[in-house]
This record gives C-alpha cells, sequence and structure tokens, in this order.
C-alpha cells in the first residue's frame, strides 16, 4: 500500500464518500432497466461511502499526531473547535425548525438527541455521526499512547498510521454494528 497516494488524495476520497452518502440518502432512482441496475446498487451499498469517511478520517488523524504529537487538550480543543461549532448551529436551526412547523417543543428529546445519547441509550440512528465521531476523538488519544509504548518493527512502520486508524475507527463501528443487530433481534422478539 502506497500511503503516501492515499495522504494526497485523501480529501478528494472523502468527497466521493461524501457522495456516495448523499447518494444513498437521495430519492432519486433510474428505475428498473438493465442500465440502471449498476446506479442502483452503488446507491444501496452508499452506507460503505461513511466507513471510508471513518476510515479516512482515521488515516488523518494519525498522520498528523504522528507528524507532530499533540497534548491531549490540545487534540481535543482543535477537533472538536471544528466540529462543534457547526454543528451546534445545525442543530439549533434544525429545532427552529421542527419547533416552528410542527409546533412542538420538547427541550429534553431535543438534548437527548443532538448530545447523542438517544444514539447510545435509545437506539435512534437520527442524528448519529457527529457523537460517533467525537467518541473516536475521545478515544484517539489513549488509543495512540497505547501503541506508541509498544515497540514497532521497522518494517512495519510505514503501516503505523493505517493500523492505527484501523484500530480507532473499529470500536465505534463495532458499537453501531452490535446496536444495530440488537434493535433487530428487540424488533423480531415484539412482532
Amino acid at each position: 500500500i502506497n500511503l503516501n497516494k492515499l495522504s494526497l488524495y485523501r480529501t478528494e476520497i472523502m468527497g466521493i464518500a461524501i457522495l456516495w452518502i448523499v447518494l444513498f440518502h437521495s430519492l432519486i432512482a433510474l428505475g428498473t432497466s438493465i442500465f440502471a441496475a449498476p446506479f442502483d446498487f452503488i446507491k444501496t451499498i452508499g452506507y460503505g461511502g461513511v466507513d471510508l469517511f471513518f476510515c479516512l478520517s482515521g488515516f488523518g488523524l494519525s498522520c498528523g499526531w504522528l507528524k507532530k504529537q499533540y497534548a491531549p487538550l490540545v487534540f481535543y480543543q482543535r477537533r472538536l473547535g471544528k466540529i462543534l461549532p457547526p454543528y451546534i448551529f445545525t442543530a439549533v436551526l434544525y429545532s427552529l425548525i421542527h419547533c416552528v412547523f410542527l409546533k412542538r417543543v420538547d427541550l429534553k428529546s431535543v438534548f437527548l438527541e443532538f448530545s447523542g445519547i438517544n444514539f447510545l441509550a435509545a437506539k435512534t440512528y437520527d442524528w448519529w455521526f457527529i457523537p460517533s465521531i467525537i467518541i473516536c476523538y475521545l478515544l484517539f488519544p489513549l488509543v495512540m499512547a497505547i501503541l506508541n509504548k509498544t515497540s514497532w518493527n521497522d518494517k512495519y512502520k510505514d503501516f503505523k498510521g493505517f493500523w492505527i486508524s484501523i484500530s480507532i475507527l473499529s470500536f465505534p463501528l463495532l458499537i453501531c454494528i452490535l446496536l444495530a443487530l440488537s434493535s433487530k433481534s428487540v424488533h423480531t422478539i415484539s412482532s
């Protein structure tokens, strides 16, 4: 694996992953023709764009960390400083629009949804992405500290960032899979 090429085109690949996710959530349909079948297949597996985005994000974090080791507090300030302001703005705007059009104000459910508590406890997946990425950010310095204490063979040193990103991303994705499976089994039992 040439990690320099991956690093060079990471932003472009992340853009493709985002477009793939948007396609997955879109109402676009080309019909049932034989020419539409590949497009439909790509659309139906669009959740793969999320996995790709998480993996590339973890790769970028790992490469940045290995170049310049941050104190955990500085890391948290930089990461959360980038992600929380637009998230809070979007959450407030969404809540205001929801309250104006539906005439319902339930601050408790708004807090539970946007804080990620509903995602973790009630298994609702409406606003799951940002809480998931925050979990990754919170775990990242811990995982890096553990991996930095282990000895790496020089032969595998180039792959360190890749394996770190895979390690970090596996935990939240595993939680998502387990939550999804447990909600399906609860649904099956109650049916």
